[in-house]
């Protein structure tokens, strides 16, 4: 629905960028206790900022690939962060599901396509649930966001949602052969 309509405004933009379009016009949802995804789409602000990328000829893509990898000590976040256009990207960490305040992690010049966006030390952070933000920035002040929840626990450091699968967690839901039996479960 909405991506139909956003590339009948602007036809030249890639799927990433219709991703980061969609992903970024979202309204909140804020509840505290309840994880209900990025948001609501907002249709009004995507054509909003559909019109903006075809002025400018792009849009900047922020995108988590829906899988982190776990070590003993760190995150490694992974996706693409770029832009014909690029400026420069930005990863924070909230605590909670919907954080209220952010704390920069860091920012990079030198954008990232289907690579490691961020390693999170997870020595530093008390149990609990976390939200980590990309926003991708291109030099003509267009910024695009993409959102990942994670949890700490005394268990394991990730437990619930998104699904510990063997030190790959994804956030997306798929078809995936975790037990290794004949049948695929919903992850």
């Amino acid at each position: 629905g909405i991506a139909s309509l956003i590339i009948s405004k602007n036809p030249t933009l890639s799927q990433d960028e219709v991703i980061s379009i969609i992903q970024t016009s979202v309204d909140p949802i804020v509840q505290p206790y309840i994880f209900g995804g990025t948001g609501r789409i907002n249709a009004k602000k995507a054509l909003e900022l559909t019109k903006l990328s075809k002025y400018y000829g792009s849009f900047p893509v922020a995108i988590i690939n829906g899988s982190i990898v776990l070590t003993d000590s760190q995150v490694k976040i992974y996706g693409k962060a770029w832009s014909p256009s690029f400026s420069k990207f930005q990863m924070w960490i909230g605590e909670g599901l919907y954080p209220e305040n952010w704390q920069l992690l860091g920012e990079s010049a030198s954008p990232v396509v289907d690579n490691l966006l961020w390693s999170v030390e997870l020595g530093n952070l008390d149990y609990g649930v976390y939200n980590i933000k990309l926003t991708v920035m291109d030099i003509n002040g267009q910024q695009a966001i993409d959102f990942i929840p994670i949890s700490k626990s005394a268990g394991s450091y990730f437990e619930g949602w998104p699904l510990d699968t063997n030190s790959q967690v994804n956030s997306d839901l798929s078809l995936d052969n975790l037990n290794l039996d004949p049948k695929l479960e919903i992850v």
